[in-house]
């Protein structure tokens, strides 16, 4: 397996470079490439000391084999990267810590949180296996993804009910949708209604304990066309921020 070397990806904003992120991708995984990209994320100075006890008890997590996984275009995961704990600087929990620090010291003024899991996935499975399709017609698909990205509306607009893929990665929900991934089994997959009209969404999986209360959170945030090559880091740095949101909102109601 051939390992590309990192990408460097800032959140700043970058001069006028619309690009469909997931296609550049696509072209790597022609070439049996699996690739890193680093998301930075632009912060202010991180807190060095919290208003409350933080415990870290992850596991560390490595991205499965691409050839049979994310890169296997028959696999439920094939679109799918698990970002390893070095693609997202400053490190991801001490960055979601810094968040909770600022916007909710009082309401976790003295608790303890101990961090079990806190999984960031990227889903691009949709918009790869549309490359995969459109490149056995035009002979490229990176391209033909980018110049369609390039048109809001036109893969923005992209609902997963109707690809043609195996049973173990499509199952369908009145409500929900497809379910686009491997079931439900907490790696990355997600339901076409939650994408509200965006694409390659990005998935976090957060479970921790505050004092002795478990507290599991879900968060899907896809990304909004056209893109441009900072978004990746964007897309990974409000993922975060989202999280931060949906913890804070769920202890309030938890700890009254």
């Amino acid at each position: 397996m051939n390992i590309c070397k990192p990408t460097v990806i800032s959140s700043e904003k970058t001069p006028s470079f619309a690009v469909m992120i997931a296609g550049v991708i696509f072209i790597f995984s022609v070439a049996g490439c699996s690739m890193k990209r680093v998301a930075v994320i632009e912060t202010t100075p991180l807190s060095e000391s919290y208003s409350f006890k933080l415990v870290d008890k992850r596991e560390t997590e490595k991205a499965e084999s691409f050839a049979t996984r994310s890169g296997n275009i028959y696999s439920c995961q094939y679109g799918t990267r698990l970002l390893e704990n070095d693609e997202v600087v400053p490190e991801r929990l001490k960055y979601l810590a810094h968040i909770l620090n600022q916007s909710g010291r009082d309401i976790l003024a003295g608790k303890q949180l101990t961090v079990k899991r806190f999984s960031l996935y990227w889903n691009q499975s949709v918009e790869m296996r549309r490359g995969a399709l459109a490149g056995m017609s035009a002979g490229f698909a990176g391209g033909a993804i980018a110049a369609n990205v390039k048109t809001a509306g036109t893969i923005g607009a992209l609902v997963a009910t109707d690809l043609v893929v195996s049973n173990q990665a499509v199952k369908s929900s009145p409500k929900q949708g497809a379910l686009v991934g491997c079931k439900e089994d907490y790696s990355g997959s997600y339901w076409a209604s939650e994408l509200n009209g965006g694409i390659a969404p990005f998935v976090v999986y957060f479970d921790l304990s505050v004092n002795e209360m478990p507290v599991q959170i879900r968060i899907v945030q896809p990304m909004a066309p056209p893109l441009e090559q900072s978004d990746y880091a964007k897309y990974v740095k409000l993922s975060i921020e989202r999280l931060a949101d949906a913890l804070l909102d769920t202890l309030k109601l938890s700890l009254r």
